[in-house]
């Protein structure tokens, strides 16, 4: 039986935070991206409850300032709103007739006052950020978090 590929890995990184993140379509690689960026911020082994939920809107003018305010907004939901994502449901990318793209998803959390030991992200960052199409239609993302 073929083991499933992990949704993300970590990656060694001299100051930072790196990881590459997978799925078998854009949508599934940046929900990735989002669940490892919150295993930096909390253990993944502990569960989230589920009391609130938040529906996001981002834009970006290509998929990389499209992630990078996506995964932004998961970091000002933490540190601005006391919002500690635990699901991230029926993510949706789309090219407007502008060119631009919108993310749409809704998340379901609870509040981060109710959990102990969160780490802090300071920022996503561009550098060595990657997005990747490859020739069987699955999807790499790489992103590095200033931490």
């Amino acid at each position: 039986m073929k083991q499933k590929k992990p949704p993300f890995i970590f990656l060694d990184h001299t100051a930072d935070i790196k990881f590459v993140a997978h799925g078998t379509s854009l949508d599934d690689a940046f929900v990735s991206s989002a669940l490892a960026t919150l295993n930096v911020i909390y253990d993944s082994e502990k569960k989230v409850d589920k009391k609130e939920e938040k529906d996001i809107i981002v834009k970006g003018k290509d998929y990389k300032s499209l992630l990078y305010n996506f995964l932004e907004e998961i970091i000002y939901l933490v540190d601005s709103e006391n919002f500690l994502t635990g699901e991230i449901v029926g993510l949706n990318i789309v090219k407007e007739k502008t060119g631009h793209y919108v993310l749409k998803c809704k998340l379901w959390g609870d509040s981060s006052r109710n959990y102990k030991n969160l780490d802090h992200i300071k920022s996503v960052t561009y550098s060595e950020m990657i997005i990747e199409e490859d020739k069987n239609k699955n999807w790499m993302i790489q992103v590095v978090l200033d931490v």
